[in-house]
């Protein structure tokens, strides 16, 4: 089984709810800065040792079973139909 990255969950951090799956995530950042939702009821999610916490949680997106439908990778447009115009130049 493939190891899941794990990002700190900072502390204080406003507990949202996702709308496509009902779980409770924060907000946290990537290693590159970038905004990631972590998700603290994880069973990946790590407590910290002191305070029973969450310290550690991975993103949203490896445990949403609609994580997909969220991606802003853009999808590839078709490419346009041929018409037979294409060929005339020629």
């Amino acid at each position: 089984m493939a190891e899941v990255k794990l990002y700190p969950v900072p502390p204080g951090a406003r507990v949202a709810t996702c709308k496509s799956c009902g779980s409770r995530f924060v907000w946290g950042k990537t290693d590159s800065g970038k905004s990631v939702p972590l998700s603290i009821d994880s069973p990946h999610a790590e407590p910290s040792p002191e305070t029973g916490d969450i310290c550690m949680a991975p993103s949203h997106f490896t445990d949403c079973p609609q994580a997909s439908s969220h991606s802003k990778k853009p999808t590839p447009a078709a490419p346009p139909p041929e018409t037979g115009d294409e060929k005339k130049g020629t």
